[in-house]
């Protein structure tokens, strides 16, 4: 026996078999009994491996399906710090697993977007124990953002010891782009490129809402219609009458502040709503946004085409009961600019 010759503690797998004939596995541990410095012997143990190497299989095969999956996967110890990724959280960051290892992986993929409350909320969850699920915004190796959605999952020992952070990471930033742009899509006149009539009177009983709060905050609403529109369709068809809608939406965008709302509400009829501002700004306003409009001439396949504006303006009131009020009341002074001739602004 080896351990004999040379004093060495040995280990091997070998196998037995039952009285019945099926074999199984053991782990063998030899080891010299030592007297007086003198090896006289040796203590042989074997041990049933087959729950050992059950264990291991299943651990293997729980690895390679975390290898496999494609939601990017990482595994930290208490302190944050990670312990092992997965291919697929490689791809979606761009650090390698050695990269990644020992490290936080807020020092790796941290943005900057989200404000500290964010992540206060998120450690409150887990250091209690419980999973956190939630959307951010973080940064790849290369520096480029990308949307994620992110479940940390405490791992606790039979103390109820937290022991590892396990995160699942999935990119989701082609969906967030999609809702985007499905927002945009219900929200955005096609033609104009503004905000249509569902979302500009969304916004707008925001903002009434806001004025029955808090009196001291002004803000005004303008009813703009296009004069004689139908004319420039009959006289320069459709294409032309899209070219001066479009004109005037242009005009209009560039005329307001980042705080200001334009949408179309339908055919040539525009409304504006601008925010902290009084009822003598806003006819002001609507002033000199006329006179642009007086001063365009739209061309096309060579005839010049002149299209005037109406407006109405009123104020929103805080007795307004909605804004269905305002509307009224900045229509009922369109109808009367219309009734005084056009191109002019009436106020109510």
């Amino acid at each position: 026996m080896m351990s004999l010759a040379d004093g060495e503690v040995r280990r091997s797998e070998e196998w037995f078999l039952h009285k019945d004939g099926t074999p199984f596995p053991v782990d063998a541990t030899v080891a010299p009994i030592v007297r007086d410095g003198t090896r006289i012997g040796a203590v042989v143990v074997f041990h049933d491996s087959r729950a050992r190497r059950a264990a291991q299989a299943r651990d293997k095969l729980l690895v390679s399906a975390l290898e496999a999956v494609a939601n990017g996967i990482v595994i930290t110890d208490p302190d944050a710090r990670v312990e092992w990724v997965n291919p697929a959280f490689e791809q979606l960051t761009g650090f390698r697993r050695e990269e990644a290892l020992g490290r936080k992986p807020a020092e790796l993929v941290k943005s900057g977007l989200q404000d500290q409350s964010f992540y206060e909320e998120m450690w409150r969850t887990i250091l209690a124990g419980r999973t956190w699920r939630g959307e951010v915004v973080n940064k790849k190796r290369d520096g480029s953002l990308y949307n994620e959605e992110l479940i940390i999952n405490p791992v606790l020992d039979d103390t109820g010891t937290i022991r590892h952070y396990v995160g699942i990471k999935q990119d989701i930033t082609a969906r967030k782009r999609m809702e985007a742009e499905l927002h945009n899509l219900a929200s955005t006149d096609p033609l104009t490129g503004l905000p249509n009539r569902r979302h500009f009177l969304a916004t707008l009983e925001q903002e009434a809402a806001r004025k029955r709060r808090s009196p001291e905050v002004s803000a005004s609403l303008l009813m703009l219609d296009l004069d004689h529109f139908k004319l420039v369709n009959d006289t320069h068809g459709h294409a032309a009458g899209d070219m001066v809608l479009r004109r005037f939406a242009v005009l209009l965008r560039d005329s307001l502040r980042k705080t200001d709302l334009a949408g179309r509400l339908g055919g040539e009829e525009f409304a504006v709503l601008l925010i902290g501002t009084d009822l003598d700004s806003a006819a002001e306003f609507a002033e000199r946004l006329r006179c642009e409009f007086d001063a365009e001439r739209v061309v096309i396949e060579g005839q010049s085409i002149h299209t005037t504006v109406s407006v109405g303006v009123t104020a929103l009131r805080q007795d307004d009961p909605s804004a269905d009020d305002a509307l009224a009341r900045a229509d009922m002074a369109l109808y009367q600019a219309k009734a005084e001739g056009r191109n002019r602004v009436e106020r109510a």
